[in-house]
C-alpha cells in the first residue's frame, strides 16, 4: 500500500463516516464503535508496525496522509495514539496480546509525575497523571517512563476520573497505586531520547495541518457562498488577501510537518 492508496482510503472512509452527529456523540462521551471497527478493518492503527504484527512497515512519510486526514475530518478516536503504541511494541518485538481496543499514550513529560519503584518484572508505578487523551476508551496505556524505558499498563488497573479537553474530547485523570505493567521494555529507537513525546508531537503536527486545511476549505467556500451588496464577498480584494495568507500558512505548516515525518 503506497501513499496515494492510503490517502484514497482515508478520504473515502472518513468522508463517509465522520459527520457532525458522530462528533457530537463523542462529545457526549460515547465512543464511535462502528468507526473504530472500520479503522481496524482498514489496518490504519497497524500501519507502522512490522508485517509479522499485522502491519505493512510503512514509514512516517507514507503514513502522513492518514495523520493529516485525522485532523481534516476531526476524527474523534485515538487512531494516531494507537498506531504509535503499536509501532513501539512492534519495533521492540514485545509479545503482548493488545487485542483490537484503542491504546492511550502518556509521554515522558507527563510521566514525570509518576514514582517508579523496582525494576524488570518487579517494576511498579504510582502517582497521578492528568489529561490522558482517550484513556476511558482504551484497554491499555503506553507510558514513556522517566527511566527511559517504555511500559504498557492495563487501564483497568488505574483509577480513572473522567475529564475532557477544550474540544470536549476525553482527557482523563489516571491514578496509579503500585500498578504492575503488563510489559516493560527498552526504547527501541535509541536516536530518540523521548520516543513517545517525539512521535506524538509529529503525529499531532500532521493532524494540525489537516485541521488548518479544513479551516481554509471552509473559509474559501464561505467566501464564495456569502453574498453582500450583490456579489460574493470572495470577490473583495481584502478578503482574497486574507485567504491567500491563510493558504500560505497552511503550505508552510504542511511542509514543516512533512519534513519532520521524513526525518523520523
Amino acid at each position: 500500500m503506497n501513499e496515494s492508496m492510503i490517502e484514497d482510503s482515508v478520504k473515502r472512509l472518513f468522508a463517509q463516516e465522520v459527520d457532525k452527529g458522530l462528533i457530537e456523540q463523542a462529545e457526549r462521551g460515547e465512543m464511535p464503535q462502528r468507526l473504530w471497527q472500520l479503522v481496524q478493518d482498514n489496518g490504519f492503527t497497524a500501519l507502522l508496525a512490522r508485517e509479522a504484527d499485522g502491519g505493512i512497515e510503512a514509514d512516517w512519510e507514507t503514513a502522513f496522509p492518514l495523520l493529516t486526514g485525522l485532523g481534516y475530518h476531526q476524527v474523534p478516536l485515538p487512531v494516531a495514539e494507537t498506531a504509535i503504541a503499536s509501532f513501539l511494541l512492534s519495533a521492540a518485538k514485545v509479545a503482548v496480546d493488545i487485542g483490537h481496543a484503542p491504546i492511550a499514550l502518556v509521554d515522558e513529560t507527563q510521566a514525570q509525575a509518576l514514582q517508579v519503584s523496582g525494576s524488570g518484572a518487579g517494576l511498579r508505578l504510582s502517582g497521578t497523571v492528568q489529561a490522558v487523551p482517550w484513556a476511558r476508551w482504551s484497554a491499555h496505556v503506553l507510558v514513556g517512563l522517566p527511566t527511559g524505558e517504555l511500559a504498557l499498563l492495563k487501564t483497568a488497573d488505574a483509577t480513572l476520573t473522567p475529564a475532557t479537553n477544550p474540544s470536549r474530547m476525553p482527557a482523563d485523570e489516571l491514578q496509579l497505586n503500585q500498578v504492575a505493567p503488563v510489559a516493560v521494555w527498552a526504547n527501541p529507537l535509541p536516536n530518540l531520547q523521548r520516543p513517545v513525546r517525539t512521535l506524538g508531537a509529529a503525529a499531532r503536527a500532521a493532524m494540525m495541518v489537516g485541521a488548518i486545511e479544513f479551516a481554509l476549505d471552509q473559509a474559501v467556500q464561505y467566501a464564495m457562498d456569502r453574498v453582500q451588496f450583490g456579489k460574493p464577498i470572495g470577490k473583495n480584494q481584502a478578503i482574497q488577501q486574507q485567504l491567500a495568507q491563510l493558504a500560505g500558512e497552511f503550505a508552510s505548516a504542511r511542509v514543516t510537518a512533512l519534513v519532520a515525518c521524513r526525518d523520523l
